[in-house]
C-alpha cells in the first residue's frame, strides 16, 4: 500500500510504520476478559472494531452519538495489534 491510498499510518513502537486501525477502550483495557470482538466494517482495508458492550450501546443509541463515542473511547492502534486483539477474543454473533 502507498501513502496515497488515504489510509492513516502510525508509527507503532513494536511494528514500525503501519496502517492504523480503530479499537474500543474496553478491548485495550484489562476489562476485556469475557468480551466478544465486533468487526464494524466488512471492508478489509477499514479496520475498526469494538467489544460486545459497545455493540449493545451502539444498537441502543442507534448511531454514533456523543454518548456512544464517549462510551467506546476509540483508540488508534496499528493493524498488526488490531489483528492480535481480534484473534484473542471470540467473534460476536448478532442475536
Amino acid at each position: 500500500m502507498s501513502d496515497s491510498d488515504h489510509r492513516v499510518y502510525i508509527n507503532c513502537h513494536t511494528h514500525g510504520r503501519r496502517p492504523g486501525a480503530m479499537i474500543c477502550q474496553h478491548i485495550l483495557s484489562d476489562n476485556a476478559p469475557g468480551r466478544e470482538f465486533v468487526e464494524t466494517s466488512s471492508d478489509p482495508e477499514d479496520l475498526r472494531g469494538w467489544c460486545d458492550l459497545c455493540e449493545a450501546r451502539f444498537e441502543e443509541e442507534g448511531d454514533l452519538t456523543a454518548g456512544f463515542v464517549d462510551f467506546c473511547g476509540a483508540k488508534l492502534i496499528c493493524d498488526e495489534h488490531y489483528k492480535l486483539f481480534r484473534s484473542q477474543l471470540p467473534a460476536h454473533e448478532k442475536r
